[in-house]
């Protein structure tokens, strides 16, 4: 039933034992039920608690560039006074993971999750412990991971979601954060999503009703949940087609650098560090005060991205008698 499992469980034993484990029994609990031998079901639930093998698996080879977005609910509290006012006297209710929905760059497949896929949710539920372990585990398996507005919100959103469960931080990661890359070397009138997805020509984002979306979503309304989840699955169709137009910008000579994407290639020779394509041209040199340094072109028409790259190789100088002398 479920795929790289080496047990000697059966298909049927591994059902049961998933049901049990969602209906919050024990592992020895569960043995009992079953007349299983505890060790066994133990090293059942251990494996199952972190191979989740209903995610998208990341590439083979290469980094593991993960793309995703997510939406999540909004805290419910009381005020004094009027409505424009934000000093909350006290939280309701907190805010939730409503869904993720992502994709590995390279991959065509969307993948999406959300709370109403866990077999214990009950319409009104707040718990989101479903969507919080599966983005756990993508982000654990990340290389670099984007999304738009990604360090200031969907990263630390699920930051915050795993303290409360206590999973303890993700394996490293690096972040390209779409929204910050933006607004570094572009001043347009909007860098939301959706405002420069229509700039660029891009794939727009999915129109929905505001805010009453999200609260049928929290109500359960079959409606709302399948209209959440196309709106969630085209923010990420979005998002990587902005990734890939603006990708030859981030890093360029001078700015903050992109992810080197080499250090996983398997080419011979130089290869571009933005997407580690390997059609490199000279285009010019950056000089410093007393060196010069090739400038590399990563071909777009070749399936390149179009980035430049200074060279860490000097050029060759001249002999020191034929420089001038700093003074």
């Amino acid at each position: 039933m479920t795929t790289n499992y080496k047990g000697s469980l059966s298909d049927d034993e591994q059902l049961c034992i998933i049901l049990l484990i969602g209906a919050g029994d024990s592992g020895r609990t569960i043995a009992e039920i079953l007349s299983l031998p505890y060790g066994k079901v133990r090293g059942f639930m251990e494996w199952y608690g972190t191979a989740l093998t209903d995610l998208l698996p990341p590439p083979t080879e290469g980094p593991a560039i993960l793309i995703f977005d997510i939406e999540n609910t909004a805290a419910t509290g009381r005020f004094w006074g009027k409505k424009y006012k934000t000093n909350i006297l006290k939280v309701i209710e907190d805010w939730y993971l409503l869904c993720v929905s992502y994709k590995w760059l390279g991959q065509d497949e969307i993948g999406f999750f959300s709370i109403w896929d866990d077999p214990q949710y009950t319409p009104g539920s707040s718990d989101d412990t479903y969507v919080a372990r599966r983005i756990w585990k993508l982000l654990d398996q990340a290389d670099i991971v984007i999304a738009h507005n990604g360090e200031a919100f969907d990263t630390k959103k699920c930051n915050t979601r795993f303290s409360v469960h206590q999973y303890g931080p993700p394996s490293p990661y690096q972040i390209i954060d779409t929204l910050r890359e933006d607004r570094r070397y572009f001043n347009r009138t909007s860098h939301a999503l959706g405002d420069v997805a229509v700039a660029l020509g891009l794939s727009d984002k999915m129109k929905h009703s505001g805010y009453d979306l999200w609260e049928d979503c929290m109500a359960g309304d079959p409606e709302a949940l399948a209209t959440m989840e196309a709106y969630n699955r085209q923010d990420v169709v979005v998002l990587e087609e902005l990734y890939l137009e603006n990708r030859a910008w981030i890093g360029a000579p001078g700015k903050k650098a992109h992810p080197n994407l080499g250090h996983w290639s398997k080419r011979e020779g130089l290869v571009c560090p933005t997407c580690g394509h390997d059609n490199l041209h000279i285009r010019g040199y950056h000089r410093t005060t007393v060196s010069e340094f090739p400038v590399y072109y990563c071909v777009k028409k070749t399936g390149g991205c179009g980035s430049y790259h200074r060279s860490r190789t000097r050029v060759p100088q001249r002999a020191p008698a034929d420089k001038v002398k700093l003074v």
